[in-house]
């Protein structure tokens, strides 16, 4: 039942939320304004669906305020609940890779296509090599992020997988920091039932410089970025058998002392 009114909550106010954005969107179809207004859609829609879920999503403002471009955002990646999470907290200019079916759902799927967002097929690595190129070129005016889980899928809570090289080519081509944000609490809220209540914190650790980045030495930042999302999560890492098989160990962080930060404004 719970995930039944879920879904049907979910579509009327993806509805709601189409008839606010969309007609400025297609008044002023200029790049940067889609993209805003896609961006402001996603937000809007996603923070709905955890209020409705009873979800409180919490971040510090010290932490909020390193949410800026241009940077790619990185991510652990251990449920489908992370999209939501991540549309919140995504900033303007933030470019998000899909595949390109998405642009097949209604309502939701036109916004990502019109939007501008990166589409890719996931079986045609030539593709993928030019998304990423056009990606790198908006990174480097200074006006756009992006946001990517280094894992490359989902680690359904068993704990952190390998992780792929992709954002860490980009960081080459572009040259701007890599931001992680490490997202606490939400690995065990979506089930088979639909979305538990709870708390979800999201902790944004300080940019890491790419500008001396160089291609010899990418397996050790790939190592440097994945032992911090380690000590972060407090956990173990897993193995890519471990997470296919929907292990069930959770991943925990110990917050610090005090009170919890406030919950995400506006």
């Amino acid at each position: 039942m719970r995930k039944l009114w879920q879904a049907i909550a979910s579509i009327l106010w993806l509805v709601a939320c189409s008839i606010v954005f969309f007609p400025p969107l297609l008044l002023f179809p200029t790049p940067a304004w889609r993209l805003r207004m896609a961006i402001l859609f996603a937000r809007w829609w996603s923070r709905g669906c955890l209020w409705l879920a009873g979800v409180r999503l919490v971040i510090t403002p010290e932490d909020r305020a390193r949410l800026r471009p241009p940077a790619i955002f990185t991510f652990n990646h251990a449920s489908n609940l992370d999209f939501l999470i991540n549309a919140v907290l995504a900033p303007h200019g933030s470019l998000v890779f899909g595949k390109r079916e998405l642009a097949r759902l209604p309502l939701l799927g036109w916004m990502w296509l019109l939007s501008g967002h990166p589409l890719i097929r996931r079986d045609d690595r030539d593709d993928w090599q030019r998304r990423l190129d056009e990606v790198a070129t908006r990174l480097r005016t200074g006006r756009h992020a992006t946001i990517i889980a280094p894992e490359g899928k989902r680690n359904h809570g068993a704990g952190l997988l390998p992780f792929k090289k992709g954002p860490f080519h980009l960081a080459l081509q572009s040259r701007v920091p890599i931001v992680p944000w490490v997202i606490l609490g939400a690995e065990h809220l979506l089930t088979p039932r639909g979305i538990l209540p709870g708390t979800v914190r999201v902790r944004v650790l300080a940019p890491i410089p790419t500008t001396d980045w160089t291609l010899e030495r990418l397996d050790e930042h790939v190592d440097a970025l994945r032992r911090l999302y380690v000590e972060a999560l407090g956990g173990a890492p897993a193995t890519d058998d471990a997470a296919a098989g929907g292990a069930t160990g959770p991943v925990t962080a110990a917050g610090p002392a005090g009170p919890p930060p406030p919950p995400v404004g506006a």
